[in-house]
């Protein structure tokens, strides 16, 4: 549970659920079955890729535009879906574990917030 600041109030725990990420990665899993380019595609081959949309997601933030900066984390949050399928096709995770590790992670740096 979440404390609240204003008062002894709880609120749901804001962690992330079925949504755009869900999405997303059925995206990547359509366009691997579907496209010979994305089903080639390995973790390593999408790096230049990856590296690639995070610069340019720093120099739309830079900028200041947000119009870019909208289409910039789309093209970023497509490569981190890309890496979450290879790496669910390759056994090593599974979406799941990740919004796993990311919750544990957020309650482990936010102890003032979160309690058991």
């Amino acid at each position: 549970m979440i404390q609240s600041d204003k008062d002894t109030e709880t609120d749901p725990l804001p962690f992330p659920g079925p949504g755009t990420l869900e999405k997303t990665t059925q995206l990547v899993r359509f366009l691997r079955n579907n496209c010979p380019w994305d089903r080639e595609q390995t973790a390593e081959s999408l790096i230049p890729h990856l590296l690639e949309e995070v610069h340019e997601v720093v120099d739309a933030i830079r900028e200041g535009s947000s119009k870019d900066l909208e289409g910039e984390l789309g093209d970023l949050l497509l490569n981190l879906a890309f890496q979450i399928v290879v790496a669910e096709e390759s056994d090593s995770l599974d979406t799941e574990s990740v919004y796993r590790h990311l919750e544990e992670k957020m309650v482990r740096r936010h102890p003032q917030l979160f309690w058991e």
